[in-house]
């Protein structure tokens, strides 16, 4: 199994009004597969916080499970969004029922990977902002750039069309050696094609601090334990 880093940093507006991190982070894994997952909800409020959480545990499980059955040249990419969005819709349909309140409450951004490392194979989704990087040595690259429709705008779980928004797409393992997902506090907007990673690497490799932004920000990496 690869080692799993994740951190989590609660923004100043929300410390200033009571609330929780709006991001929520979560790994599982089982035999010889590893899922992460990072959302970030966008409501005014914890129970979006709450609903969040359970959006990330399922789909760490549903990635889980297609990297566990599937080969990864052969996951449909259809079938995992569908799958994937049936279940979202199902939990924030309970919150609605559950606190009558519009499904933009519950509304949050939405990327995982999930990796077999007996086949050596990922499988990624990715739908909003956010970014997913991956490193192979001292070579370095972007696997999903965020999507904005302007800089507070981008495409949630509940958007339109999700199963032309969402990407997903699987690889061979061995390609990395380390994978990461950062939500868009770590980052400044525009990022862009004209984007630099090597931040992202500085933070994680301890020269660089992670400091206290208004926004929350939130990161995991996936990394090939004694890797120096």
């Amino acid at each position: 199994m690869w080692e799993i880093t994740l951190q989590k940093i609660t923004g100043t507006y929300h410390e200033l009004h009571g609330m929780l991190c709006q991001d929520q982070i979560f790994h599982q894994e089982r035999n010889h597969c590893q899922s992460v997952v990072l959302a970030d909800g966008t409501g005014n409020s914890d129970l979006n916080t709450l609903c969040v959480k359970e959006v990330v545990e399922f789909a760490a499980e549903i990635l889980l499970e297609f990297v566990e059955n599937g080969r990864a040249g052969r996951i449909c990419r259809e079938d995992v969004i569908r799958r994937l969005m049936q279940g979202v819709v199902r939990i924030i349909s309970k919150y609605m029922d559950t606190y009558h309140l519009p499904a933009e409450a519950f509304a949050s951004t939405l990327m995982g990977v999930a990796v077999n490392h007996v086949r050596e194979e990922y499988l990624m989704i990715h739908l909003g902002d956010g970014i997913i990087v991956g490193k192979n040595g001292q070579q370095s690259c972007v696997l999903s750039y965020p999507v904005n429709r302007k800089v507070n705008e981008t495409f949630l779980t509940i958007s339109e069309n999700l199963m032309e928004r969402t990407r997903v797409k699987s690889g061979s393992l061995a390609e990395f050696d380390r994978l990461v997902l950062c939500s868009d506090g770590v980052y400044d907007y525009p990022v862009g094609r004209m984007f630099t990673e090597q931040t992202i690497w500085e933070i994680l490799d301890g020269t660089e601090n992670l400091a206290k932004k208004e926004d929350d920000q939130s990161y995991i990496q996936l990394r090939r334990k004694n890797l120096t």
